[in-house]
């Protein structure tokens, strides 16, 4: 069911939506919308660039009343794609279709410490981007807070089901730029790569198995990171993942999650198994039994880890805070039964 200001309206058909937001080592976000129906539907991803920078609104005239010439606006300047897009000479309220079929968006804004800052949006897929000017309040409770931003959707065609990875890239205007580029998948699904100068990253959804860049697995999402010699792998309602013809990860069922960081010849890992973790990791046979403790998130305690060959060290965390995977799983298994409950 949907509801508009009170008005309801019986959907012909469910779809079953599910939102992870990752955020590795506190760098970037990563939203993964999942939308699976069983009818052709259109989905929207709504996104609001916005700052706490504002021009306020002004009552000119002391009526107590305000015009659409005495809103005032946040002060940001939007690109869509490699297009410019003058997105306050747009009419309030009224939806637009820009003409742009893009996969990114870029905000520049200036913080409330007067620096330059620039976010970069990249979604996979590539969608037609309509824009819409419409109020909000920024910074304040009083009228003058009440102003216009633009509200920026990424419609997508007809599809049953839809799977959509976005990243979040914001830096100031003198620290250097990440690339995040839309990858080729084998399958179902779409996947992003985000270069640095100290990392790879590559994040996955879809359904089924799939492959991208020499990557194979049964997961729902993946996240891959590689640095030098460590190299960091999370995998959410799946069981393997590939690397060309080497499984690193194989589990006897799927796993809400799993992850893992592998530095030289020492390998960390955790999972959300009910009961118990079986299976091997980079061709080491594994076995963890988990203590669930009650609450949102289970906690998780030293157990014994069995592995093939004593010169490999993998160990079974207990303190979330030392994994730099934990915020991100935790993120993910709050924000997972919360909306499983809705």
């Amino acid at each position: 069911m949907t509801q508009t200001l009170g008005n309801s309206q019986t959907l012909t058909s469910p779809i079953q939506y599910e939102r992870s937001v990752l955020y590795p080592e506190s760098d970037y976000f990563v939203i993964v919308d999942r939308m699976e129906g069983t009818q052709p539907w259109v989905f929207r991803n709504i996104f609001r660039p916005t700052s706490l920078m504002v021009t306020p609104s002004v009552d000119t005239n002391k009526d107590h009343v305000y015009t659409e010439s005495e809103v005032g606006h946040v002060n940001g300047a939007l690109t869509l794609g490699s297009t410019p897009f003058n997105w306050q000479a747009l009419p309030y309220t009224a939806e637009t279709a820009t003409g742009v079929t893009a996969n990114s968006l870029t905000w520049t804004t200036t913080n409330p410490y007067g620096k330059a800052v620039t976010m970069n949006l990249v979604a996979a897929p590539s969608s037609e981007i309509l824009v819409e000017k419409h109020v909000g309040r920024i910074g304040g409770y009083g009228a003058s807070s009440e102003v216009f931003n633009p509200v920026v959707y990424f419609r997508t065609a007809p599809a049953i089901s839809e799977y959509r990875v976005t990243a979040l890239l914001s830096r100031y205007a003198t620290e250097q730029a990440k690339t995040a580029t839309e990858i080729p998948v084998t399958g179902t699904g779409h996947a992003l790569q985000i270069h640095s100068s100290d990392y790879d990253d590559y994040i996955y959804t879809g359904k089924g198995v799939s492959s991208f860049t020499g990557f194979t697995t049964d997961a729902d999402t993946a996240f891959i990171r590689k640095t030098g010699t460590v190299e960091g792998i999370t995998i959410i309602e799946g069981s393997y993942r590939d690397d060309r013809t080497d499984r690193l990860i194989s589990l006897s069922e799927r796993s809400d999650f799993f992850t893992l960081v592998k530095t030289g010849t020492s390998t960390e890992y955790r999972t959300s198994y009910n009961d118990e973790a079986r299976g091997s990791v980079f061709g080491k046979r594994v076995y963890a039994s988990v203590d669930l403790a009650a609450g949102i998130y289970p906690a998780f305690y030293q157990t014994s880890a069995v592995t093939e060959n004593a010169t490999e060290s993998i160990s079974y965390r207990k303190d979330p805070s030392t994994d730099w995977l934990s915020a991100p799983s935790h993120l993910f298994e709050t924000l997972r039964r919360i909306f499983l409950s809705l």
